[in-house]
């Protein structure tokens, strides 16, 4: 078992501890099936709405973000059915990581990807449907505001019958704000509880409501110590990824007459997307400083040969990867994060240590219990069998 603090020495621990290969390739499966996912919805959206396939790879190449364009209602909500599962398997994938690192925290150093994974698709309903329950809360509450709008319309007796509860709607609304505020939190946390639990919903928002009520200070500022912790973390491995890159490319350009490599990189690299043109333009400078190219999307004008071109689709993908790889690791800090926050706050607040619980849980380990117990009913029964006979 590592040994923590429990106070806010523990938060920089995150850096460390995500920076792992068994997180990040958790991390990177689950970006992975979301990237391809996403990608599905986003351009079924958009091809509905009107745009060819070679149109939207040429404005958007992977992941198009249709954010300030014009789309009909439909294609909206095949945009949001999209981004909805997309959601969910980042949640899933929260989870696992969170799982990962919370049994290395009570010391299994071994614990597989795979039964991360299975624990985490156990409680999906824990960690994706929290935030939601809560956000349909706060859109009912909403709705009866709406409603006493429409009462007001009332001739002469509407405007008094809403006066009289002004002071009633107001303290509603103000709770509305505090549900809002509870939300953001239970979007950080509810897949971190959830598998630190074993809880159901209803004990991920409780525990999301005792955190946000009890520790809110430490867990306002710890978010951001987290976010400062990922920020120089992503940051170096992006400078260190690259200048391998530029490594790699100088090293095939060193040799004359290497017309096949030119056309091999170009062709790969016009295959990576921009930044969304929602970011706002302070972005956008700072990452043309530090990624030169990477604000607007590379254009070939002519195709290459075949074998340059099947190169560069190798290349691509690799170069993807390269990029998943950085929000992998973007992803397994801020999981690890939220894995220390709520551990500490927990024995902060509740004075329960929860990385010396006696037993383990998993899926795996529910399917053991079941056989031994089977087994054991079975060895009941010929004991039994056996008894009878002697005595007859």
């Amino acid at each position: 078992m590592i040994k923590l603090c429990f106070n806010f020495k523990d938060i920089f621990r995150a850096g460390r501890l995500g920076f792992s290969f068994k997180k990040m390739s958790a991390s990177m499966i689950g970006l992975i099936l979301l990237t391809v996912i996403y990608n599905i919805f986003a351009y079924a959206a958009l091809m509905v709405r009107g745009d060819s396939l070679s149109k939207i790879w040429t404005l958007h190449r992977l992941a198009p973000v249709p954010l300030g364009i014009s789309m009909p209602w439909y294609a909206w909500i095949i945009w949001a059915v999209g981004a909805l599962i997309s959601w969910l398997i980042l949640s899933i994938t929260i989870s696992a990581v969170s799982k990962i690192t919370f049994e290395q925290l009570r010391g299994d150093e071994f614990y597989e990807v795979s039964k991360a994974y299975k624990d985490s698709l156990k409680l999906w309903k824990s960690s994706f449907l929290s935030p939601i329950i809560l956000a349909l809360f706060i859109a009912f509450l909403f709705a009866i505001g709406v409603l006493f709008g429409l009462i007001g319309k009332i001739a002469v007796a509407g405007p008094w019958f809403v006066g009289l509860l002004s002071a009633f709607l107001f303290l509603g609304a103000f709770f509305i704000v505090y549900l809002i505020l509870v939300w953001i939190v239970s979007l950080l946390t509810s897949p971190t509880i959830s598998v630190v639990t074993n809880g159901d919903s209803f004990d991920t928002l409780f525990e999301v409501f005792s955190v946000a009520n009890e520790q809110t200070w430490r867990f306002v500022l710890w978010q951001f110590l987290v976010g400062g912790i990922m920020t120089a973390g992503v940051f170096l491995y992006s400078m260190a990824m690259k200048y391998t890159l530029m490594l790699f490319k100088t090293a095939m350009d060193i040799p004359t007459g290497q017309v096949w490599w030119q056309q091999t990189w170009n062709f790969a690299r016009s295959t990576l997307p921009s930044l969304p043109s929602i970011i706002p333009p302070q972005i956008y400078n700072i990452f043309s400083k530090i990624f030169p190219g990477s604000v607007q999307i590379w254009q070939t004008q002519n195709l290459p040969g075949i074998g340059p071109m099947v190169g560069g689709i190798i290349l691509a993908v690799f170069l993807y990867l390269v990029m998943l790889s950085i929000l992998s690791l973007k992803l397994s800090i801020f999981s690890v994060g939220q894995t220390l926050i709520y551990v500490v706050l927990v024995k902060i607040k509740d004075d329960r240590n929860l990385l010396e619980t006696k037993k383990k849980w998993s899926i795996d380990d529910e399917d053991e219990d079941i056989e031994e117990q089977e087994e054991k009913e079975k060895s009941d029964e010929e004991e039994k069998d056996t008894t009878e006979e002697n005595k007859s």
